[in-house]
């Protein structure tokens, strides 16, 4: 068919030249490779990444490890150091009861039975002064008393203070305890743990279900606070019988630990 005859008004005669018609028919063949190229799915081109695993040596140090520096609240507390054992001097052992003075020292020593857990003993002696009633001279009396006791102790809170860097396991923590302790000497009306209303026993013996919190201060000091309910085992038979009694006790003074 000539396509002269088809388009004869359309396009003019130059158009239907041979070298004009073989350019189109080049034209149309590649606009039908391209459309059926890109019907086709694209593949990736293959991965040639690599992956390489190496160990790095650090080198050995040229000194000691530098510790964390300490500051005025760490050096008092002395947060970053670890004790196992403690000896402690009590400098508040004194008092003026009723016609009489009392003064002396608190002697404890205290060790670590594993991390959290210690036992405790302390021998309080003390110089008692008193004025005896029934006389009539105005001579003061002195005899030598005391107090001794042991104690267990507990300090449950003590590893969560280490993990928050606010103790190093050197007895600054909050514990639980029973304590075990007498009074010696007919002359005073103290134990460890109860004060009884008159005097006269030799041995007074008690007990005491305890709370408490000790603080490191400084290098040389501490102060150990607690209260609690005593455990009379010698019976007070002149005091009021009480259902409740609360007990508090403090230790204020010089500690060496190592």
């Amino acid at each position: 068919m000539n396509p002269r005859s088809l388009f004869p008004r359309l396009l003019p005669s130059s158009w239907f030249s041979p070298r004009r018609l073989s350019w189109l028919l080049l034209l149309l063949a590649l606009l039908r490779a391209g459309a059926a190229a890109a019907q086709q799915p694209t593949t990736a081109p293959p991965d040639t990444s690599r992956i390489s695993y190496g160990e790095e040596t650090m080198p050995e140090p040229l000194g000691p490890p530098i510790k964390p520096e300490a500051n005025g609240y760490t050096r008092l507390t002395r947060l970053q150091v670890e004790e196992r054992e403690l000896f402690k001097i009590g400098l508040n052992n004194f008092g003026f009861p009723d016609r009489a003075t009392r003064y002396g020292l608190h002697l404890a020593y205290e060790r670590k039975l594993g991390t959290a857990w210690s036992v405790m003993g302390e021998v309080s002696p003390d110089i008692f002064n008193y004025y005896r009633r029934d006389t009539v001279d105005g001579r003061a009396h002195t005899v030598l008393t005391g107090r001794v006791q042991v104690a267990g102790r507990y300090y449950y809170n003590l590893n969560r203070r280490i993990r928050r860097g606010r103790s190093a396991s050197n007895f600054s923590a909050n514990y639980v305890g029973l304590g075990l302790g007498a009074g010696l000497g007919k002359h005073s009306h103290l134990s460890p743990f109860y004060n009884y209303v008159n005097l006269g026993k030799p041995v007074r013996v008690t007990g005491m279900l305890q709370y408490g919190l000790q603080r490191r201060l400084g290098q040389y000091g501490f102060v150990d606070f607690n209260c609690g309910l005593p455990i009379l085992l010698t019976p007070d038979e002149d005091a009021l019988q009480l259902g409740f009694r609360l007990r508090f006790n403090l230790r204020i003074g010089l500690a060496l630990g190592r």
